[in-house]
């Protein structure tokens, strides 16, 4: 059997994405010992590419689910065995190994999978806002500027403020953890904030997020390179804030935080 594998070409897909337009209540669960159906294609529209702790190779779709690929195998989970929806945007990954396939389909829940089994976690809204090292952060739905922030036990649904001055709804397009543990959040069409564990601070210069009349591309990712330097990419160009510069910028400071 043959698969049709190029990793490569996938890579390139990541380029193209587009925006996705609490004590824990309840953890769902599947059957136990959840088997995909082995296929020998991956399906359309895969947006998204993860490499687990195992080096196997999670595949998400917006339409057909994720596809697992170990080097031998490739299998294809969808709602038929757990996942509450074919859509999956992002892929993490905890420290025992478990994964998470979030959506930002409107309702959107988060499924967590052992390898057996896939268990669906219930959130409950919360102003609790922390900085652990092992927590997992994940974007809400579409057109939401909420985002989940999960520690192994409480799902917590957080909404991040409005910057000053700037009252535009907006949603999140990205979030990333820099070197030093905090927490950045790219959105549309208001910038980037940065959560250090004791306050939400806001960049939003015009070269992060291109602001037009009819709204903006957004930052759609957020990386650091080896230099401590920071790469905002939006649709159409990255912008980059050295670490001097980081030191020196005028933050807009959330007054609440």
């Amino acid at each position: 059997m043959t698969i049709k594998l190029n990793i490569l070409a996938f890579f390139n897909i990541l380029v193209l994405l587009t925006s996705c337009n609490g004590q824990t209540k309840q953890q769902v669960q599947t059957d136990n010992n959840v088997k995909g159906d082995t296929v020998t294609e991956l399906g359309s529209s895969i947006m998204v590419v993860y490499q687990d702790k195992n080096n196997i190779y999670w595949f998400g779709s917006w339409e057909s689910g994720v596809y697992k690929y170990d080097g031998k195998e490739l299998v294809n989970y969808t709602t038929k065995h757990g996942l509450p929806n074919n859509r999956v945007d992002e892929i993490k990954e905890d420290k025992s190994g478990n994964l998470y396939f979030t959506s930002c389909h409107p309702n959107s829940t988060v499924p967590k999978f052992d390898g057996n089994t896939f268990m669906t976690l219930s959130a409950t809204s919360s102003n609790h806002w922390k900085l652990q090292s092992d927590d997992l952060w994940f974007r809400h739905s579409y057109q939401n500027e909420k985002v989940y922030r999960y520690d192994g036990i409480t799902l917590y649904e957080l909404q991040l403020p409005k910057p000053p001055k700037l009252p535009n709804p907006f949603e999140i397009y990205s979030i990333y953890k820099d070197k030093k543990g905090n927490i950045w959040f790219g959105t549309n069409p208001v910038g980037v904030c940065r959560y250090d564990g004791k306050s939400l601070e806001w960049i939003t210069e015009e070269d992060v997020t291109e602001f037009r009349t009819e709204g903006a591309n957004g930052v759609r990712s957020i990386t650091e390179d080896k230099n401590g330097d920071f790469w905002f990419n939006t649709e159409y160009r990255y912008s980059v804030y050295d670490s001097i510069t980081l030191k020196t910028i005028n933050f807009i400071r959330d007054p609440k935080a």
